[in-house]
């Protein structure tokens, strides 16, 4: 089911890209690493439809309101949610009043209804996971040419800082805050134009090295002046904020968190859609047969947590933190060291650590892939 959950990404894919480029180096204009692996661009708006047409057609029930509640202690709310035996009652916005024996929460990691692991309990250490977040600014463009970009190639890396140096306080913040721009070619205009997308991403960041919507922005019209390419026109706009690591959800607690809500987020990486449709079908099994066989909700809720976040889960997912930390407090030039050496992997290495969830491509491989990687910041650094 894993397999056929993924393959729906297909069915909502504007783009498919099979070459990938990777700038690291600022001379010569050239050298890159290229990666014989597609690159797939998916329609938010229609991916969203597919997942509200499937929910429909299964019986599925949406209500125009909200849930206005907030933790306060353990199974504890402020107002408007409680807890009892059989469920749970929930008191919405709209006056109504509702009951469910499942409450699952997808709204993202910064829930007012999830309750976090305490490290003591979760691991023996006082020391808390503290997050990072991506911060990038992307558009739809329509440019009068591509400059170093190739019109088959997806472009998934480049780090180079060259559209700093005429300005030392550029270049200085450029090279210890880094950033890198995606470009995606999406074809050619009628007027000969070109219509490409465009994404500068600080990776990942906290505190004084976490960069702001408009640094990104500036930075990638900065990258495009150098290469003297002229936006004609912009598309759409998106600004993404993606907290990645801190603490998983408390797995004694009776809402069920799921997706960004329960911390699924890649530590490292910030990839989330096929991580999380490869743990729906599990979660989903876990939860339906808990309601026909009328287990209490307590039990359910314990068992789908297990399955979310079982003994190997956390510990491929500790590791991933770890390389999050990493990345987030290098310079450039470590980074770019650090993936010069990670795409020189076998493809089933380094896409299994990209991928990082069971019964995604390369998981099997998850053991060497730790050793290898470790290996990699030991020398780089």
């Amino acid at each position: 089911m894993v397999v056929g959950n993924i393959i729906i990404l297909y069915s909502i894919t504007t783009t498919i890209i099979t070459v990938i480029n990777i700038y690291n180096r600022d001379i010569p204009m050239d050298t890159r690493t290229t990666l014989a692996r597609p690159y797939v661009r998916v329609d938010r708006i229609k991916m969203q439809e597919l997942l509200r047409s499937r929910f429909k057609s299964n019986g599925g029930l949406s209500l125009a309101t909200k849930l206005s509640a907030n933790r306060i202690a353990s199974n504890m709310f402020d107002k408007c949610l409680v807890h009892d035996k059989d469920g749970s009652s929930l008191a919405l916005d709209d006056g109504s009043t509702i009951r469910c024996k499942v409450l699952i929460d997808a709204s993202g990691l910064e829930s007012r209804l999830i309750a976090k692991e305490d490290p003591q309990f979760a691991r023996g250490s006082t020391k808390e996971y503290e997050m990072g977040y991506q911060i990038a600014y992307g558009f739809i463009a329509h440019v009068d040419k591509l400059g170093p970009y190739n019109k088959d190639a997806m472009t998934l890396f480049d780090y180079r800082t060259t559209h700093f140096e005429d300005s030392p306080d550029w270049l200085r913040d450029g090279k210890n805050r880094p950033t890198f721009m995606y470009a995606m070619p999406l074809g050619v205009n009628s007027d000969g134009s070109y219509r490409i997308f465009f994404e500068e991403t600080s990776l990942v960041g906290k505190g004084k090295r976490r960069l702001s919507f408009d640094e990104c922005k500036k930075r990638a019209y900065k990258r495009l002046g150098l290469y003297d390419i002229n936006v004609l026109g912009v598309e759409e706009e998106e600004y993404c904020y993606i907290p990645m690591g801190g603490e998983l959800p408390d797995l004694t607690q009776r809402v069920i968190a799921f997706g960004g809500a329960a911390n699924m987020v890649h530590p490292s990486t910030g990839y989330h859609a096929c991580r999380m449709l490869a743990a729906s079908t599990d979660i989903a099994k876990v939860i339906s047969n808990g309601i026909k066989s009328n287990t209490d909700p307590n039990t359910i809720s314990c068992n789908t947590y297990k399955t979310l976040w079982s003994k190997q889960n956390r510990g491929q997912r500790d590791f991933q933190v770890y390389g999050g930390d990493f990345l987030l407090n290098q310079p450039v030039d470590t980074i770019r060291g650090f993936f010069d050496a990670f795409f020189a992997l076998e493809i089933p290495v380094w896409g299994g650590f990209l991928a990082g969830w069971p019964g995604l491509p390369g998981n099997t491989n998850r053991a060497i892939i730790i050793i290898i990687i470790i290996i990699i910041i030991i020398i780089i650094t």
